[in-house]
This record gives structure tokens, sequence and C-alpha cells, in this order.
């Protein structure tokens, strides 16, 4: 739904009857599943923290720090306003991934030659590295969380155990980016 509104708003593009009605299906069926989800277990979770005496005191729970922290307490603290801040936080990258997808389409449209296979390899990792730089300064908001988290990650010794072998959490965390690199170079380059 993110690329109609994106689409329509800012780049001027029509849309069929057929593909909204169906976008719009899909959209509201996805709401009601993760609201219908959110309500059965939201009992739940408040009870959780309800007993949990270091979960209500804020200085034992270091992923309610910073700004994150910050939003989530003066919405109440409680599990419907992290869902609700969560939902908040998706729909804003939906939107902001529709854009970049149209601004990447114009970008190629624009600069794209007649040798499209060494063409989309290049694009391919151009649009890889602005849209991870491009991205940064976002983190700048939350970079005293992802600092505290980063340092609390390092001391713990962030390892898992897998068929019997004890597996360093980097290992996973570099493993995700390479399978990132090569899905994102596939989706370009086909």
């Amino acid at each position: 739904i993110g690329s109609l509104i994106v689409g329509y708003l800012f780049f001027k593009k029509k849309f069929s009857t057929h593909a909204v009605v169906a976008c719009l299906l899909v959209a509201f069926g996805v709401f009601f599943v993760t609201y219908a989800e959110h309500a059965a277990r939201a009992p739940e979770l408040d009870d959780q923290a309800a007993d949990c005496p270091s979960c209500a005191d804020d200085t034992a729970a270091p992923h309610l720090t910073g700004v994150v922290g910050t939003i989530i307490h003066a919405f109440g603290g409680g599990e419907s306003s992290k869902f609700a801040i969560g939902i908040v936080m998706l729909v804003i990258a939906l939107f902001m991934s529709a854009f970049l997808s149209y601004m990447q389409k114009g970008v190629r449209d624009q600069f794209s030659s007649e040798d499209k296979a060494n063409d989309a390899s290049f694009m391919a990792f151009e649009f890889l590295f602005f849209s991870h730089v491009l991205s940064m300064p976002m983190f700048a908001v939350v970079g005293d969380n992802i600092m505290e988290h980063w340092h609390l990650w390092l001391k713990n010794g962030p390892t898992n155990e897998i068929f019997g072998l004890e597996v360093s959490l980097f290992a996973f965390l570099l493993l995700n980016v390479i399978t990132q690199f090569v899905c994102v170079i596939g989706v370009y380059n086909l």
C-alpha cells in the first residue's frame, strides 16, 4: 500500500482499480491479523510485566533507555504502547522503502546505458552503497540505545549453541550481512 500511496502522491503514477482493491484487501488482512494477535497476547504480556518486579523499575530495564525508552514511557510504558510504536515504525519504514524504490527506478531510467548487463551490476553496488550511507543519520536518534546494547552484547559474551557447538553471535551477524549483500545484488541483477 505504501508503494501505491507514494507513487500516486509524489510520482503521479496511476494504478488500476484491480491493483488498488487487491492491495487494500491484503493490507486490511495484515492489519486484522496483526491486531487480533496483539489483542490476544496483550493481557498475557501485561500480566508477565506485572509479575516481574524488576520490569517495573526503569533502571533495571536497559532496553527502555534513550529516545526509544522516552517515547515508550511517554505512551504509558505498557505492551500496548510498545506495540503501537512498533507499528508506527514499520509504517514509516514501509513508506520510506516505497519512496526509495521509486527514486532508484528514476535514477536507473535516467542513467542506464545500452549495456544492461554491466550497468545493472554497477547500479546495484551504487544503490546498495547510497541506501545504507543515506540511512545512517537516521540511527543518530537511537545512537545511545544502540551503543548501550552493543556494550551489553560484548560484556555478556554473545554465544549460542548449535549442534552442540558454542557459536559466537558475531558469526551470525557476519553471515546475515553477507546473505543480505548477496540477496540485494541478486535482485538488482535479475
